[in-house]
């Protein structure tokens, strides 16, 4: 914005603001950041307002998803073995939807969570249960089932039938649900209806 006028770079600051922040591999492809960085030492004091409030909010969106990836990483949610699940999601879809990243991880934490029942041993996540499949494989399954349900969309529906399946499987007597869940006894087709194998609906 070096060689334009104040309000021609006022309006494209507040058109930038306007939109939702660029993924991080866009900004370092681009390298906008450090256009953005000169602006906010510009003359005019509006210009280089506008251009460290945007700067803030990219930074804050960047440092949200840095901190979703890495939770990503962590649990194995995204390996391209989950083809098998017959519900797969790539890395790299994951990483351009953020909702469903995040819906994701809520869903595997769960099913990886310490076991309030003596003597059941903790599920680790990325790691084998009961059955072939481990937590991520289920959870990227849940979760794709979940979005195909609602519509292929990531709006309030979506949002609070993934919360939903998350504290179900967080309750303290669901160890069994958790279980039957990761080796396969019940459906990701059951538990997204939340529905048993015997047709029985839960809480």
């Amino acid at each position: 914005a070096g060689g334009l006028s104040p309000s021609a770079a006022e309006a494209l600051l507040l058109e930038l603001a306007r939109r939702p922040p660029p993924a991080v591999p866009m900004l370092r492809a681009s390298r906008v950041g450090v256009a953005l960085r000169r602006c906010e030492r510009h003359n005019h004091a509006q210009v280089a307002a506008i251009a460290s409030h945007v700067l803030a909010s990219w930074r804050s969106a960047a440092e949200a998803e840095d901190r979703r990836n890495r939770r990503v990483a962590a649990l194995g949610a995204a390996s391209e073995g989950e083809a098998r699940s017959g519900a797969a999601a790539s890395r790299a879809d994951i990483s351009l939807a953020p909702a469903r990243a995040h819906a994701v991880v809520l869903i595997g934490e769960a099913l990886s969570v310490d076991s309030a029942e003596p003597g059941e041993p903790k599920a680790e996540f990325g790691q084998p249960a009961a059955g072939p499949r481990t937590a991520a494989d289920v959870a990227v399954a849940v979760e794709a089932e979940v979005y195909k349900a609602v519509g292929k969309a990531t709006g309030k529906a979506y949002q609070a039938r993934c919360r939903s399946l998350a504290s179900l499987l967080r309750a303290p007597r669901a160890a069994e649900l958790r279980a039957n869940v990761r080796a396969g006894r019940c459906s990701v087709e059951e538990f997204c209806g939340f529905r048993a194998p015997g047709g029985v609906v839960f809480p």
